[in-house]
């Protein structure tokens, strides 16, 4: 056989704490203190405070170590008892031998091993005559409770040499199922866990629905997760690693976190003597007698603070001083990893300000069972501030004299601070939009209440600029109404930033790099760089320009500040025009209308030249003007500008102009003719004598002209057709077509009607010119014939 080598124990890193809650006072459940007793054992403390300056919303952690201290006490007749949790590894590889995986000739088994050592385990249980309980549980692919807690210690030899090996390893389920057996132990019970095996963990019991489940991985997750729930129930586990030195058969580094977790110790085992061994050393340690119990710390609150929500059920506050139950005891021998920690949270007021933590008190029951209490010095103060981050990741930070400060997104530097006095310190800050109808979420507006009520409000984005804008003629427009376009946007400038006179700018964001440019946008469209020297052309209409200065401070990329509006009306484009006549044949007179058409500005005036003046023969105003939508006209009688019927016969030239703010338009020239018709007289040429009848007919002769003589390159009008009527009645009104006859010469004859010898006759006369005015002579030419005085 291969010679026994010493087992070798592994200190834990962690205390086990126990899970009691605990009020400052001793336990109901503890022994009287034993006035004869001499203590051994003290408690020191030290408390450090995790940020001596936090903002408003975070959380005060204030961390405490409690270190035991103390010689070993003498030998005791007796011990606090023990409930212990054996938690045994049955899966298959317990049936490899100890030394090789193919038990050789006389060697034995893992599992055997385990059966042999257990004897020894359970008879120094029980020589110790300390009324400790034992409880039983085997794993494999799952885990079962073989027996309760009990002091039947040979039913649990028997048991466990019933055992038989197959399966997987789930230290999960084994874990589970002790602390469950143990976490109702009554507080003056030790409880510890004894857990072997032989190899790693690969299987874990799903907490949904029950179920053994195959991950290496999360088999060994929830083995640490339930070492964490056992060391808050004061469940000190003892792990023991069955495998030969540098073997790679089992998970050293899982069962030195569980020992350390819960305060115990790893062992490692190669055979059956060092598992006895490692039994006894199991005892022993359960046997150590020397403890400190029932801890408290007391922490004094500064006024406004309270308990934050993330610290645990040990923590509470009573009257303004924070109680911390320390779960667990002391147990002596002590060493690295004897000491306990425990952290408070806190949750500083609203607002800032400067606050002193008064020295924390720890009470405890020493190993004599005597309330002992030992201060722990704080001597800190904690300045609290208050914190606001806006969307842009800006940090604003108020303090409890009234300065607030900013800093930026990113690198957190320094841009500016505005002092306050007389404000009692920061309360709260938060933001708001410059415009909040418009939906646009911006926190352009730093908004500061102060613990006396007052709220001041500092704006970030840049004041409005200036904006010059320049008409057709190059005139900066000043005034509303129409202006010659096209117009053009030729500078903008003037921004400053709104920062109240006090703030001490800390670089040079809001201050020389402030105003990043200038942005323009036309009639609502988008917002446009600005370029300096670069004039923008506006088109027709009515405009509104807008312009604003953009900042990089703020946000690190461009935001616009207050926009400067104006409404300017531009025209570029003079009106259309064109004129009308309405002159009847034959006429003396005529009306003459001037059509304009303008789709911007009014027509604001109408000029009329006719016959090539050089001055306007007729000027028209806007009140004289009639709109009907983007139409204009003027109209006037041929008659206004010459009363003189004669001087309005005949060919004339017109030219008309329609003036708007967008210009003068003018049509023509034009020629039109006012034609009043031909001119005719009829004339006897020889009665017999003047005034008396004529006694035989009467020679008459037509005499026609035509007041439309050639002019402006037209021709006159002359007569093309000529009519006679001859009748005994004077009015032509009685006239019948067929009573017209056509004459083809100037001079023509007049006689009586057949059969009569004498009568007075009418002659009428009507002529037709090349433009077909037909000219009636209003009084016909008398022709009285008597044939009876001289017959020829």
């Amino acid at each position: 056989m291969k010679a026994k080598r010493r087992y070798r124990a592994f200190p834990a890193l962690f205390v086990l704490v126990l899970a009691m809650t605990l009020i400052g006072v001793v336990p109901s459940g503890a022994a009287a203190a034993d006035p004869s007793c001499t203590p051994h054992f003290q408690l020191t403390g030290t408390a450090v405070v995790e940020k001596s300056s936090v903002a408003s919303d975070e959380t005060v952690r204030i961390t405490y170590t409690l270190t035991p201290s103390g010689s070993p006490p003498p030998p005791r007749p007796s011990r606090q008892p023990a409930d212990i949790a054996l938690v045994l590894d049955v899966s298959g590889s317990m049936n490899y031998g100890v030394y090789n995986q193919r038990p050789q000739t006389g060697e034995d088994t893992r599992l055997l091993a385990l059966k042999k050592a257990s004897k020894r385990l359970l008879d120094k249980i029980q020589a110790a005559n300390a009324g400790d309980r034992v409880g039983l549980i085997k794993f494999s692919t799952t885990a079962s409770v073989e027996s309760q807690l009990t002091t039947n210690y040979g039913d649990i030899r028997n048991k466990i040499n019933n055992f038989y090996a197959n399966g997987y390893t789930n230290i999960d389920h084994g874990l589970t199922l002790a602390e469950e057996m143990l976490r109702n132990s009554p507080q003056n019970r030790m409880r510890v866990a004894i857990l072997l095996t032989d190899g790693y963990a690969n299987y874990y019991t799903d907490n949904k629905d029950g179920k053994a489940k195959y991950d290496e991985s999360k088999a060994r997750q929830e083995a640490l997760a339930d070492a964490d729930s056992m060391k808050n129930r004061n469940i000190v586990v003892y792990t023991i690693a069955l495998a030969q030195p540098g073997s790679q058969d089992v998970d050293l580094n899982l069962l030195q976190q569980i020992a350390q977790k819960t305060g115990g110790k790893m062992y490692q085992a190669g055979d059956t003597s060092e598992l006895e061994s490692v039994f006894e050393a199991i005892t022993e340690e359960i046997q150590s007698n020397g403890t400190i119990t029932s801890t408290v710390v007391r922490q004094p609150l500064p006024n406004g603070f309270s308990l934050s929500g993330d610290n645990p059920s040990t923590v509470r506050l009573e009257n303004g001083v924070v109680v911390i139950d320390v779960l667990g005891s002391f147990v002596y021998p002590f060493g690295p990893g004897s000491e306990k920690t425990v952290t408070v949270s806190l949750t500083p007021p609203p607002g800032s300000g400067n606050y002193t933590l008064t020295d924390a008190v720890v009470r405890y029951l020493d190993d004599c069972g005597q309330v002992r209490e030992v201060n722990i010095k704080l001597g800190a103060s904690v300045q609290v501030y208050v914190r606001a981050v806006d969307r842009y990741g800006n940090t604003y930070v108020g303090e409890a004299d009234g300065t607030v400060t900013r800093y930026r997104a990113g690198d957190g530097a320094a841009q500016w601070r505005i002092p306050a006095s007389g404000t009692g310190g920061v309360r709260d800050i938060w933001f708001e939009d410059a415009d909040p109808g418009d939906g646009i979420a911006d926190d352009t507006i730093v908004a500061v209440r102060y613990h006396n009520g007052d709220v001041k409000r500092w704006t970030l984005t840049p004041t409005a600029p200036s904006l010059q804008l320049t008409d057709g003629a190059g005139g900066q427009i000043l005034s509303s109404g129409w202006h010659l376009g096209p117009g053009k946007v030729t500078a903008i400038s003037g921004s400053a930033g709104r920062l109240p006179p006090e703030t001490q700018y800390l670089n040079e964001d809001f201050r020389a790099n402030y105003i990043a440019g200038y942005q323009y946008r036309i009639n609502g469209g988008v917002w446009t760089n600005w370029m300096p020297g670069r004039p923008v052309a506006l088109p027709d209409g009515s405009v509104t320009v807008e312009a604003r200065a953009v900042t990089n401070a703020i946000a690190g990329f461009p935001i616009g500040g207050n926009a400067y509006r104006q409404t300017v009306l531009l025209d570029s484009t003079p009106p259309q025009v064109a004129f009308q006549f309405d002159i009847p044949k034959p006429a003396d007179d005529g009306r003459i209308t001037v059509v304009a058409t303008e789709d911007s500005s009014p027509v604001t005036r109408i000029r009329v030249w006719l016959d090539d003046a050089s001055s306007p023969s007729l000027v028209v105003d806007a009140s004289g003007i009639q709109q009907n939508g983007n139409v204009y006209t003027a109209s006037f009688r041929l008659s206004d500008v010459y009363p003189d019927a004669s001087a309005r016969w005949g060919w004339h030239r017109i030219r008309v102009e329609a003036t708007s703010t967008g210009g003068s338009a003018q049509a023509g020239p034009g020629l039109f003719v006012v034609n009043p018709g031909p001119q005719g007289s009829l004339v006897a040429l020889d009665p017999s004598s003047p005034g008396s009848p004529s006694d035989k007919p009467v020679l008459v002769e037509v005499r026609t002209s035509h007041p439309v003589t050639p002019r402006f390159n037209q021709p006159g009008f002359r007569v093309v057709e000529m009519y006679y009527a001859v009748s005994t009645q004077s009015d032509a009104a009685r006239l019948q077509p067929g009573d017209w006859h056509k004459l083809n010469a100037l001079k023509f004859r007049v006689t009586t009607a057949p059969g009569q010898t004498r009568g007075t006759y009418y002659v009428f006369l009507r002529l037709v010119d090349d433009d077909g005015v037909t000219i009636t002579l209003p009084t016909p030419l008398r022709v009285d014939l008597d044939y009876n005085q001289k017959r020829y």
